[in-house]
């Protein structure tokens, strides 16, 4: 998801739980939050599991050294008409994660 040429994987990524600059929490516990995968080679690649999202759902921002990750995952029942779900282990919801990335390195998707 985010690639960028070098540097250090335990300063990249921050607390889950983390104020931004306004005192705004950005990620809640209860909320989605996908797994990541964070390799090291020529490039830092970062990888999310974001089943049944589409790039649309997903944003990417820079704020100084920090890059922001915000998404949305929808509940697919509501659009296929199910009104009663039986049982559902899976998350939906908001998330927001922030990786400490210097301002040198690219992001992009993959």
């Amino acid at each position: 998801l985010i690639k960028a040429r070098a540097g250090r994987q335990d300063q990249m990524k921050l607390q889950q739980t983390s104020l931004d600059a306004s005192g705004l929490l950005l990620t809640r516990p209860d909320s989605f939050v996908p797994p990541i995968d964070i390799v090291q080679e020529r490039t830092y690649t970062i990888r999310m599991d974001v089943p049944g999202m589409t790039s649309d759902d997903i944003r990417l921002s820079r704020q100084n050294v920090t890059t922001i990750v915000k998404g949305t995952r929808h509940q697919p029942y509501a659009e296929m008409g199910v009104v009663k779900v039986e049982r559902s282990e899976r998350t939906y919801g908001d998330f927001t994660l922030t990786f400490k990335v210097p301002q040198e390195y690219d992001r992009k998707f993959s």
